[in-house]
């Protein structure tokens, strides 16, 4: 059962009476999010994806709690302080999805309570903090074809972020 194929006369390499699952893992990089050196901010989450007769139920939800490294920055009369916490820029609280004829599987992830990195920044003997407002979630929706391999279905990078999602067929 688990990852077994067939080739169904509609092209689809997905016999939907089998049942299909997915690890699917999402990691996002933003860059300098100090605004003063060039720390790295990291956060991820991991989720089963398991397609039945072509509705696809999200389980197995984890949230990694985010980091930063190097935390922390001092030079002269300025320094910089990640402030943690425990949820970050990812947080995805349920989801789902539909594989369509072709074998392309949609899922829409929903997340809550989301923020942006959090810091204490001194310069010049003046002492602020900024970030952690809360923002929408970085990725609602992820498209992936039903094959049996692994599969890179994002890597992408914009100015100072960079967002990979890995999909593995669970056996």
């Amino acid at each position: 059962m688990g990852c077994s194929k067939s080739s169904p006369s509609n092209g689809s390499n997905f016999n939907s009476s089998l049942g299909l699952s997915f690890n699917v893992k999402i990691v996002v990089n933003i860059f300098r999010t100090s605004n003063l050196y060039d720390d790295v901010y990291s956060d991820s989450a991991t989720c089963e994806a398991n397609v039945d007769n072509g509705i696809v139920a999200i389980t197995n939800i984890h949230n990694h709690v985010p980091n930063v490294s190097p935390p922390n920055y001092a030079s002269g009369n300025s320094s910089a302080t990640w402030i943690p916490n425990n949820i970050g820029v990812i947080n995805i609280v349920s989801g789902s999805g539909l594989m369509d004829p072709s074998g392309i599987i949609s899922i829409s992830l929903n997340e809550s309570e989301t923020v942006n990195p959090k810091w204490q920044v001194t310069q010049a003997g003046t002492t602020t903090i900024f970030g952690g407002e809360p923002i929408p979630g970085v990725l609602p929706v992820v498209v992936f074809d039903d094959e049996d391999k692994d599969q890179v279905v994002l890597n992408s990078s914009i100015p100072q972020t960079k967002y990979t999602i890995n999909v593995n067929p669970i056996h």
